[in-house]
């Protein structure tokens, strides 16, 4: 027979000292405690996948390389990032040469909607660009020779 009372939220027996428990009435309390806890766990809404724990883990990656002069250069942080910075260290932002109207980019910025000149994202990290003698008088300068370069990116 099963209980007098039933609790609110999975309606299990709550037993009194006159009822007369069976086997088959603690089987299925046991089948709906079952039920419910392994639908709460299989709820990906309510609970963090392992690429999530990684996030919360290690939300930043950071770093830096020495600049080789070449056109183009892959950098690799082993994930893509949804935001990126890079920028020249002991170097302004951006250099302005008012005589030659010219505008060297020693910084940048990426994110997965857009990036600015001379930064694209890849799954597994960022390019960066070296245009010194740009045809539009604005270039990207971030893998300039003997330069240091400082990145941080967040996953």
């Amino acid at each position: 027979m099963p209980s007098t009372y039933k609790t609110p939220n999975y309606g299990l027996n709550k037993w009194t000292g006159s009822d007369k428990p069976k086997m088959d009435d603690f089987n299925l309390d046991n089948e709906k405690l079952d039920a419910a806890l392994g639908a709460h766990a299989a709820n990906a809404t309510l609970h963090l996948s392992e690429e999530e724990h990684g996030w919360l883990r290690a939300p930043m990656e950071y770093g830096s390389y020495s600049g080789d002069g070449t056109s183009s250069r892959q950098v690799t942080v082993g994930f893509k990032p949804k935001f990126l910075l890079v920028y020249a260290v002991g170097q302004p932002l951006i250099y302005y040469d008012w005589n030659y109207r010219t505008a060297d980019l020693y910084s940048g910025v990426a994110t997965e909607n857009g990036a600015s000149m001379g930064i694209t994202l890849s799954d597994t990290g960022f390019s960066v660009e070296n245009v010194e003698d740009s045809v539009i008088g604005v270039g990207p300068i971030l893998n300039q020779t003997g330069k240091t370069y400082a990145w941080m990116a967040l996953r």
